[in-house]
Order: structure tokens, then sequence, then C-alpha cells
């Protein structure tokens, strides 16, 4: 029996992409991030980039295609996941449990992980080990 009610089809849907928009995720939707604020730090969809653009704090925000940011060509963009914490929405995850092969913010690593030896601060650790994995490509590829 149709009830007539509309199915948001943008909760529904199980695409997975590369970055998800902050603002959709929060709205439990599932939406690729196209545009990228270097001032806010997040990823936004389409629509979302127009809102974020007419809030008179966020007007003066610089805001890049994410082709840009994946690009590297501005400087001090990150290069780690910059998707919120579930527990923590104001804080973004950037720590890695190796232990429990988990990721979360700092304070969900200081409050879980305590013990944990190998814990670590993922952008820290893409920029000092980025040099070593391409080496280790490369030997491998040499070897071949």
């Amino acid at each position: 029996m149709a009830t007539g009610k509309q199915i948001d089809t943008d909760i529904l849907s199980d695409e997975i992409f590369d970055v998800l928009c902050s603002m959709c995720k929060n709205k439990g939707k599932n939406t690729e991030g196209e545009k990228y604020c270097v001032d806010c730090k997040d990823y936004f969809c389409i629509t979302c980039v127009q809102v974020h653009g007419q809030v008179p704090l966020c007007a003066s925000h610089k805001v890049l295609d994410k082709s840009q940011v994946k690009s590297g060509t501005s400087k001090g963009l990150p290069r780690a996941p910059t998707e919120r914490c579930d527990r923590h929405s104001h804080k973004h995850i950037d720590m890695y449990c190796q232990n429990h092969d988990n990721v979360g913010c700092s304070t969900c690593m200081t409050v879980d992980h305590r013990l944990c030896k190998d814990t670590f601060y993922i952008p820290e650790f893409i920029q000092n080990n980025t040099f070593q994995v391409a080496s280790r490509e490369i030997q491998s590829k040499l070897k071949t």
C-alpha cells in the first residue's frame, strides 16, 4: 500500500565517495563533497557550498574545487581525512590506533585508547612516511 511519502534517496545511497559533504553527513545523508573550504577545513556538495557562501561570516572564505585539493596545488591543505568525529562533532578525525585498527579524534584516542602503544597523529604520519612508501614502490618496480 503506497503512503504517498517521498523517499529521500540521498540517505539511502550506498555509493562510496572519496570525501563526503560535511553538512550532509551531519544530516545523515551520503553526498559527495565537490568543494573544499580552506578556512573551515571541510568539504561541501554543490548545494551546501551555496548555503556556506550565503553565511556572512563565511562569505570571504577561500573555496576550492575538490580537484585542486587532491593535486596539492595549494599550500596548507590537509592530506588526511577531514571528516568530523561522530562522538565529538566539533573535532576532526585525526588520530589512528593501530592496535584496534580504529580512527577517531584526539579526545576519543585519549579516552578510549590511552593504554594503546601504537596510536599516532595521521597528518604527521602521512608527512613523514610519504617518501618511504614511494621509495618502496620504486624499489619493488625496479626488482620486477
